[in-house]
């Protein structure tokens, strides 16, 4: 458990404390693009509550598994592809003013 909020601080850290998806608010929540491998701003990244809750998890972007409805449910690889983007864009491109 230690460990885990170790890396949930470095992932905020990392991205200025923004949110990957809408690149303005603070981030709040660490988001699993899929489970099993966690790797910063590749299958896990910092996220505001509400695009958590409402993009990464919405019916568009997340899909459910029948076979292991915990374990297996993921995002689409497009929506993992724009949480990369986003999480390229504040840990090495975009400075804040």
């Amino acid at each position: 458990m230690k460990k885990y909020r170790k890396q949930v601080a470095i992932a905020h850290r990392k991205t200025h404390n923004y949110c990957v998806v809408c690149l303005t608010k603070k981030s709040e929540e660490i988001h699993h693009a899929y489970y099993g491998n966690d790797v910063i701003g590749v299958s896990t990244f910092p996220t505001c509550y509400r695009c958590h809750n409402e993009i990464c998890h919405s019916p568009i972007n997340w899909i459910k598994s029948r076979s292991n409805p915990v374990w297996g449910n993921r995002n689409t690889d497009e929506f993992i592809t724009r949480l990369r983007l986003g999480y390229q864009l504040l840990y090495g491109g975009i400075k804040r003013v």
